[in-house]
């Protein structure tokens, strides 16, 4: 949570809830550095829906861009260097993935070239990079061999399943050892004016709210 307040559109509950009536076998959550809304998520599958699995992890912000520490069971510090921040995943047990390399955003860097010291690159990003972003992010990974993934990059049900992974087993081992399968595309423009349209008039009305002032108390 910042200035604009929470990240995603829908609730940790409401997301587990779209993506198993989308067919989803399972999503990883990767809140900005936190991992409160994965935990919760969890919480809530294991109780609702048994077989349906929700990976645990974290979109952390290092010195040298974002990055995704998926299977994580602790939240990771940010503003660490790339090299501390991936030992922390490693030490969890987890994979360091870069997602959105190439991409460009205000006040926010991105790993560019860096990507390459990563378990895995996400060369499909539905929702936060754009068509030629994603085909730079897959030229450097088949450049040096290094494992792909794919993802939606949700912020709200509405494009929730976008893109993603197609694996047999253990996502985290099928990962890293580049046995995973990409699926989806880029997430029409359309629908993401609509989701961008709700998160800053959310914002907007959080902002001046109570409820504000009281969650930056905690």
């Amino acid at each position: 949570m910042a200035f604009w307040g929470y990240d995603a559109l829908n609730t940790p509950e409401e997301i587990v809830d779209a993506a198993v009536k989308k067919g989803l076998n399972g999503i990883a959550i990767t809140d900005h550095n936190t991992i409160k809304g994965a935990l919760k998520a969890k919480n809530y599958a294991k109780k609702k829906y048994p077989n349906f699995n929700v990976i645990i992890g974290e979109e952390i912000k290092t010195a040298s861009g974002d990055l995704l520490g998926i299977g994580l069971h602790k939240e990771i510090k940010p503003y660490m260097s790339l090299k501390d921040s991936i030992d922390e995943i490693h030490s969890q047990g987890g994979i360091a993935i870069a997602p959105h390399p190439f991409a460009k955003f205000i006040l926010r860097e991105c790993l560019m070239k860096k990507a390459i010291f990563a378990d895995a690159i996400e060369v499909l990003n539905a929702c936060s990079a754009l068509k030629f972003q994603n085909n730079s992010a897959k030229e450097l990974a088949i450049k040096y061999s290094i494992p792909m993934v794919a993802g939606s990059d949700s912020h709200s049900i509405l494009t929730l399943g976008a893109a993603g992974i197609i694996c047999n087993n253990d996502p985290i081992s099928e990962i890293k050892n580049g046995k995973v399968k990409v699926f989806g595309r880029e997430a029409k423009r359309k629908i993401l004016i609509e989701v961008y349209y709700k998160k800053i008039w959310r914002s907007v009305n959080w902002f001046f709210s109570k409820k504000r002032k009281e969650e930056l108390l905690k």
